[in-house]
């Protein structure tokens, strides 16, 4: 892969990687309750409580994101981004 092809693909993996981390950020902030505790109604309580199942996927697939993202971005460092990682295929 040529070294400009490398730095396009680094420059839309970093920008992807800022997103994630954005988006990390405002997930974390809702399960911190950052903008105030549970409602006061009970069924509001049930229903922000099921949320939270949701933020904890949600949080759980934005590290993996994450986690591939930087992957990418040290075999484009080390000079191996574009090759297969599995031999014999």
């Amino acid at each position: 892969m040529d070294r400009q092809l490398q730095d396009e693909c680094a420059r839309q993996l970093r920008s992807q990687r800022d997103e994630w981390s954005r988006r990390l950020g405002a997930i974390e902030a809702d399960r911190r309750r950052a903008n105030g505790g549970l409602p006061a109604d009970f069924e509001d309580q049930v229903t922000q409580r099921e949320n939270d199942e949701t933020l904890d996927a949600l949080d759980e697939r934005g590290h993996h994101v994450l986690a591939a993202i930087d992957a990418a971005l040290a075999r484009i460092e080390a000079g191996s981004f574009g090759e297969c990682r599995h031999r014999g295929v």
